[in-house]
């Protein structure tokens, strides 16, 4: 080892001791402690809670601006800024202070909420809702890096359970108070944002004091220049790209159109262009490439993908296939919803606790992936005459499988990470697991777009302005008095809505033959590990180097698939 590095590891070391004397003098305990908690949980609350909320008013919104065919634009122009933004918000937090970017993230997500409840058009509601997005890609990462700078690594398990319950929480109450909301005016879906929202902002200023963790201390806009501007634009673009081309593709545009084809071909080449710039050109990449030449890693971030697009398709559009096949109410739907959800969080948990006492969790992996393919199996079997009980059990087999996972990925992501790269291969998982939600929306949207066209007009007696209408508003089926064609316009959607499904049966096989690739258990930890894992949440994100004797059998891993490639 160099001077240089010996001298930049010194300091780095240094810098750390000072963080950790001044940490155990500033710790904040008891009350106060509470009070940040609860405004951090109620800021994760705002994210987790308008991911499934909008699910249930879809039909509703969509008859209220003649946008069926479009609908899935209102999650998609959510997931899509929230996801490609991830990993550039979590820069920021590193590098200007956690409290910052979150109070910034939370004021432009209620701007955006506000805006979204008051769209005159769906233009500006999905305008709005990237807005949200934007503020939503700030609020995820800087909670999570802000409970790690105020409490230690012996105490973070507890408060990590206890983030779990938070988006638990969110998510299975989201269905419901959406599905109430719908049924008397879906804008409240967004307002109710606003005062939650407000009564963390007035917590977190008076009670969150976190001092800058970043060891570059200096002027602000020296900080700047430690962001690759370069490649998270080019990353950015990227990423939209292609969540466009997979959205517009079949639906707007046919698959084999110039524009689908040219959002693909320039997806690749700033994704290369990407690569490029962090391989040599910048010093803090945002992209970190090496954190890609582990296979365990790299099958872990496609199986992120995969699980999180099976488990967003069914949270998006299962509550139209209720509304459509059975006829209920927002409500109701979003109470019928609680059949996945509830297993999602139950075995989320249960599985949790059996891998904390056991360190095993590639059997969750299988157990979970094998389910989420079942389970979507066993729903592309519903029609319109499908009982109730029917529609209950598979939806717990497929929450049932997701819950084995979800949990469960970024323990892996911290299995399969050298000790002092885990936030590293956490932020990289949070981003894929955000790619699989528009993906999943994006995949479901185009085929049921393309396959309800198909099926209103051969098993239906509509003509074609009937069909373009119903594509637009489902509400119509309301409207059409003849008890056998609205049966038939029924199971039209029906059949269509559960061809959906299908990405639960596909992403589930993937993501089981990633699973196969990882490892089976939890590495045994030292404190050394520790100290290492403490130095990444805090320190120099560029801080690869280990000091002498620390090793770590994720990268034993990788020196021997490098040996033998060579």
């Amino acid at each position: 080892m160099s001077s240089a590095q010996d001298h930049n590891i010194g300091n780095q070391t240094s810098a750390t001791i000072e963080k950790g004397a001044h940490d155990e003098a500033t710790r904040i305990t008891g009350p106060r402690l509470a009070l940040v908690m609860i405004s951090l949980f109620f800021s994760l609350l705002l994210v987790s809670l308008d991911q499934s909320i909008v699910s249930t008013a879809l039909p509703v919104i969509a008859s209220t601006f003649k946008a069926l065919d479009e609908v899935e634009w209102v999650g998609t122009a959510y997931i899509l800024p929230m996801t490609s933004c991830q990993l550039l918000f979590g820069k920021l937090a590193s590098i200007f202070g956690r409290k910052v970017v979150l109070i910034i993230s939370i004021i432009t997500f209620l701007i955006g909420s506000a805006l979204a409840g008051a769209a005159q058009n769906f233009t500006m509601l999905c305008v709005t809702r990237a807005i949200q997005g934007i503020g939503g890609a700030g609020i995820a990462p800087s909670v999570m890096m802000a409970i790690s700078d105020l409490v230690t690594l012996r105490e973070r398990g507890k408060y990590q359970s206890m983030v779990a319950l938070c988006w638990a929480t969110g998510s299975m109450a989201g269905p419901v108070v959406g599905g109430v909301l719908a049924d008397t005016n879906w804008r409240w879906i967004f307002f109710i944002n606003l005062p939650i929202g407000t009564l963390a902002l007035v917590l977190l200023f008076v009670f969150l004091r976190i001092p800058n963790n970043s060891i570059h201390q200096g002027a602000w806009w020296k900080q700047l220049k430690r962001i690759d501007f370069v490649g998270a634009s080019t990353f950015i673009a990227s990423v939209v790209c292609f969540l466009l081309a997979t959205q517009w593709g079949g639906v707007r545009y046919p698959w084999s159109s110039p524009i689908v084809i040219a959002l693909f071909v320039v997806a690749v080449v700033l994704l290369m262009i990407t690569i490029l710039v962090s391989w040599k050109l910048s010093s803090e990449p945002m992209l970190e490439l090496d954190m890609f030449y582990d296979r365990a890693r790299s099958a872990l971030y496609i199986a992120v993908v995969a699980i999180a697009s099976a488990m967003f398709a069914n949270i998006f559009y299962l509550p139209i296939y209720f509304q459509v096949a059975n006829g209920d109410s927002p409500m109701i739907a979003g109470a019928e919803m609680l059949s996945f959800l509830v297993p999602v969080d139950m075995v989320s948990v249960i599985s949790g606790f059996i891998v904390s006492m056991t360190g095993h969790y590639k059997i969750m992996f299988l157990l979970g992936t094998a389910f989420i393919a079942i389970g979507g199996g066993l729903q592309t079997m519903l029609t319109i005459d499908s009982g109730r009980a029917a529609q209950v059990c598979y939806q717990v087999v497929s929450g049932a499988g997701v819950g084995f996972c979800i949990q469960n990925l970024f323990v892996a992501a911290q299995a399969s990470a050298p000790p002092n790269r885990v936030m590293s291969a956490i932020a990289l998982v949070s981003f894929f697991e955000y790619f699989g939600f528009a993906c999943g929306i994006a995949m479901g949207g185009a085929i049921f777009n393309n396959t309800l066209q198909h099926y209103l007009s051969n098993t239906t007696t509509l003509n074609a302005s009937q069909i373009k209408e119903a594509q637009r508003n489902p509400e119509m089926l309301k409207n059409i008095r003849d008890p056998g064609l609205q049966r038939m316009v029924a199971s039209a959607f029906a059949s269509a809505l559960k061809k959906t499904f299908l990405v639960l049966v596909v992403c589930g096989s993937l993501a089981f033959a990633c699973s196969l690739f990882l490892h089976w258990k939890i590495p045994p930890t030292s404190n050394d590990d520790d100290d290492a894992t403490q130095m990444d949440m805090n320190g120099d994100p560029n801080n690869h180097e280990k000091s002498a004797g620390q090793r770590h059998p994720a990268a034993d891993d990788e020196d021997q698939e490098r040996s033998a490639s060579d």
